[in-house]
């Protein structure tokens, strides 16, 4: 198990996610990534996925805790082989969770279809290992979690082997691009996901 002190003007507590987290990664993540077809699909969809995730022989989860509250402030979620990451029955659960998004809301069509066509563009480009969510609570932004967050995950992709990965992020509900430009990523490619413009970045480890 992964379990280290951030130390710099305050310390946190950086280690595995685990069960007992994911109400907390749920909701993190549908505040950081409002708007988007992940969220839509709902809490318990969420804490679905962190739970393959974290299981997943291809996942890992990491978390920062306040040291005092031992609440968790950040996360960041990766994967090592995409195609290997999620059990066939979650993606069939998965297909009537997104029916459902979409009679609530009939916006969510629209990002179920961005989600299609990022999903198309992720097939080509050459790496299946992927940065695949990260977020902190706002007042812990700034800080230097965010790039100790990658570093870890950057750890365990190369101790899987991986030499290089990818992700993806958006300019208009996240400011992600702006962390990866500044730790060594390349922008892979930039496309337009229906009105919003996304991009996909990879860096070699």
């Amino acid at each position: 198990m992964v379990s280290k002190t951030v130390k710099g003007k305050d310390s946190y507590d950086l280690e595995l996610a685990d069960e007992k987290d994911l109400e907390r990664l749920a909701g993190m993540h549908q505040k950081a990534f409002k708007g988007l077809f992940s969220s839509d699909m709902g809490k318990g969809f969420l804490k679905g996925l962190y739970k393959n995730i974290i299981y997943s022989d291809a996942g890992v989860c990491y978390a920062v805790r306040d040291p005092n509250t031992k609440k968790v402030v950040g996360f960041i979620a990766g994967t090592s082989n995409e195609k290997n990451l999620l059990p066939t029955s979650f993606k069939i659960k998965s297909v009537y969770n997104l029916l459902l998004a979409v009679l609530r809301n009939p916006r969510t069509f629209t990002n179920v279809l961005r989600y299609i066509k990022k999903t198309r563009i992720s097939s080509g480009i050459n790496t299946r290992a992927e940065l695949i969510s990260i977020a902190l609570e706002e007042e812990y932004q700034g800080k230097g979690l965010g790039s100790e967050l990658v570093k870890t995950l950057e750890a365990w992709l190369r101790a899987e082997g991986i030499e290089k990965y990818k992700v993806f992020t958006d300019t208009k509900y996240s400011k992600g691009h702006i962390l990866y430009e500044k730790i060594d990523f390349r922008l892979e490619k930039k496309f337009d996901l229906f009105g919003i413009e996304n991009r996909c970045y990879v860096k070699k480890l």
